[in-house]
């Protein structure tokens, strides 16, 4: 419905969203309007939504998920394709995090360059400015666990500490 200022008009309006029927009385008669549409939430394409946000039809975009509990999920989830699920078992122990830096490996890997090659300077890509928190937060829980180190090398962004005024 586009508002609900002709409702005014129909006086008292019953409405029972279990059967999706709207009932009243106008000129002398009992109306009934019954829903032909789908009980639920129908998804939105991405087209549709990018028609919604370019016209100014929408104010605010929600995007729901429906979550399961976490103990009605299988510890394990087989994969469909049996020889695919016998090799994920069997090198299970490559696809877990790892737990310290660098992972271990056999080959330690460099990229050798001539002598008089000069560092290439690179400038940081830019972020909006609402993302700073969040990046410095994820990137100080990777550090604290140990997973990042900074960089050495010559050829990365520079990076620039600053002290806050509480010492930080």
């Amino acid at each position: 419905m586009l508002g609900i200022d002709w409702l005014k008009e129909l006086g008292p309006v019953t409405t029972d969203y279990t059967e999706f029927v709207m009932r009243f009385h106008h000129s002398g008669h009992d109306i009934s309007l019954k829903a032909d549409v789908a009980s639920g939430p129908e998804p939105t394409s991405a087209t549709q939504l990018k028609r919604l946000l370019k016209t100014g039809s929408t104010s605010t975009f929600y995007q729901l998920h429906v979550l399961q509990p976490a103990h009605l999920d299988p510890p394990f989830s087989p994969h469909p394709i049996p020889s695919v699920d016998f090799l994920l078992q069997k090198y299970d122990h490559l696809f877990q995090p790892p737990s310290q830096l660098p992972p271990p490996r056999q080959v330690v890997h460099r990229i050798t360059l001539k002598p008089s090659t000069a560092p290439i300077s690179v400038r940081p890509y830019r972020y909006p400015h609402f993302q700073k928190n969040e990046i410095e937060k994820q990137v100080s829980e990777l550090h604290s666990a140990g997973l990042i180190r900074p960089s050495s090398s010559p050829y990365s962004s520079p990076v620039l500490l600053v002290k806050k005024k509480d010492g930080t």
